[in-house]
């Protein structure tokens, strides 16, 4: 797959958005997709507008309009201190990896900060996607010496990572 369509999430991307990461956390070992921990999937396009933000989602060029045939997405808020944004909701299907929709997926959120400021972005991340880690560690971030620990159904611990002099994508 080479050729996909982004655009910005309505809030009936929600259903597309649930088997993307559903999918996705598939892949992981002890990594469950619980409906009832991602509330925000059911308003998605309002819930990160509320928060100041915006969440774009990718779809295979051939299924245009197809809420449901999602191979992509990205959300980015603003964070409490000016000019610092914090990414969400970063995943991309096994079929579209190496495909360059992740570059152009956080191309947007950095074309959509840098009209807001942009300084700094941060995010946190699954401690078992390390296909992710080695994403955001080219694009610029580098991984904190803090975890946090959600308490959720998989028991998941996330890394910080920090990108201070954000870079468009190569």
């Amino acid at each position: 797959m080479t050729d996909f369509v982004i655009d910005t999430a309505d809030d009936g991307s929600g259903s597309g958005l649930a088997m993307l990461i559903a999918t996705v956390y598939g892949e992981y070992e002890n990594c469950p997709f619980v409906a009832d921990e991602f509330r925000e999937l059911d308003a998605v396009s309002t819930y990160f507008r509320n928060l100041g933000g915006e969440i774009w989602v990718a779809r295979a060029a051939d299924s245009p309009g197809n809420s449901t045939a999602l191979i992509g997405c990205l959300a980015i808020v603003p964070a409490l201190k000016p000019g610092v944004f914090e990414l969400f909701k970063m995943y991309v299907a096994k079929s579209a990896r190496g495909t360059g929709l992740a570059q152009e997926l956080y191309a947007e959120a950095l074309k959509w900060a840098g009209a807001h400021d942009l300084k700094s972005l941060r995010l946190w991340t699954d401690t078992r996607f390390a296909s992710g880690h080695r994403f955001y560690e080219k694009q610029g971030f580098a991984k904190q010496p803090v975890v946090r620990y959600l308490g959720d159904a998989g028991q998941t611990w996330e890394y910080l990572f920090v990108c201070n002099a954000p870079i468009a994508p190569s």
